[in-house]
């Protein structure tokens, strides 16, 4: 859809405007509503909560993604603005610093040592060791925001090896 968006997270539908999309007969009228309120800013979870039932995001996605081929008749009715405060979009974790050299060098020389661990393997072996301290320094540089993204360029693994290790 439109990449200029900023999705209002966390809010929901005034009142009005979910009276309005319970009230609305055609498919293709809710298509094209669903639409406005998704290119407003409103949030597929935010448009799908205000059916009873609440009407799942990938049904809305469809509805949002077939309504210009549908119905291309704007309603009178103004949408309300869904957008984040300042219009700007609000990220759920805050920016990465990124990491600094030192760590980088750490993960990249720790990564292969602690790939060889194995259950089996006690706690002092140089590969358990090894395993521990890479386990310990991606939590740390997690909990400072470093991305997994980040974490796995620097360690030589893939994203999910990272993200398997940090529980996500």
């Amino acid at each position: 859809m439109s990449d200029n968006r900023f999705p209002a997270r966390e809010q929901s539908l005034p009142q009005a405007e979910v009276s309005l999309l319970r009230s609305l007969s055609k498919k293709t009228e809710r298509n094209q509503r669903a639409l406005e309120l998704y290119t407003a800013g409103w949030t597929l979870q935010a448009i799908g909560d205000a059916f009873e039932p609440t009407m799942r995001r990938s049904t809305v996605k469809y509805w949002v993604d077939t309504a210009d081929a549908q119905f291309s008749l704007r309603l009178a009715i103004p949408v309300p603005n869904g957008e984040a405060p300042k219009g700007r979009y609000i990220r759920k974790r805050p920016k990465s610093p990124g990491i600094s050299a030192f760590h980088a060098e750490r993960l990249a020389h720790l990564a292969p040592i602690a790939r060889q661990y194995r259950s089996g393997m006690g706690l002092a072996s140089y590969q358990g060791q090894a395993n521990q301290e890479f386990n310990t320094l991606l939590h740390t540089l997690y909990e400072q925001y470093i991305t997994i993204a980040e974490l796995a360029r620097a360690s030589g693994v893939t994203f999910r090896a990272i993200a398997r290790r940090l529980g996500r």
